[in-house]
């Protein structure tokens, strides 16, 4: 949220999100995560339109349940051993599924340096050391993959730990 020149309080994105009918809207942190509670069969497009109506600007969003969180950090591929040989497990979050094709490429992005793992809307990054010395290329992740967000593995169990005592 708080990237590209555009920036928004806490206060103020619980208050678009309230207003738009979701309930207990709590934000984590100044990063553009809320969580909430409602019965919106579509929140994530509830969310990035009304999102785009209050703000002027188009807002991707990447909705996910306490469940398919919990299952996104149950589904870290790496060993504790090879976690503790390199940098924080970082978690991308997919608008959907990717095609065997995208799978494949993005894949082919992997090296010694920088593994790749892709489990249904998530896409699993272990950098040797920390994301800003990484050679990835995240721009072809955002060709072959589209929009994304990524948190660290700790971010999203901090989330979660959040979640679950709403």
């Amino acid at each position: 949220m708080n990237v590209g020149g555009h920036r928004i309080t806490n206060a103020a994105l619980i208050q678009i999100a309230s207003d738009l009918g979701l309930g207990g809207v709590a934000a984590f942190r100044a990063s553009g995560n809320l969580m909430f509670t409602g019965t919106s069969a579509e929140p994530e497009g509830l969310l990035e339109s009304g999102l785009e109506s209050a703000l002027g600007y188009a807002v991707p969003t990447f909705v996910r349940s306490a469940q398919e969180l919990r299952e996104t950090l149950e589904g870290q591929p790496w060993t504790a051993q090879q976690r503790a040989e390199r940098g924080k497990v970082q978690i991308t979050f997919l608008k959907a599924t990717p095609s065997p094709e995208q799978v494949e490429q993005t894949l082919s992005l992997a090296s010694g340096e920088d593994l790749l793992s892709i489990q249904g809307r998530a896409l699993y990054w272990l950098p040797r050391a920390g994301i800003s010395t990484s050679k990835l290329d995240t721009n072809a992740l955002f060709r072959i993959l589209g929009m994304q967000t990524t948190r660290t593995e700790g971010t999203c169990k901090s989330i979660l730990k959040k979640l679950e005592a709403m």
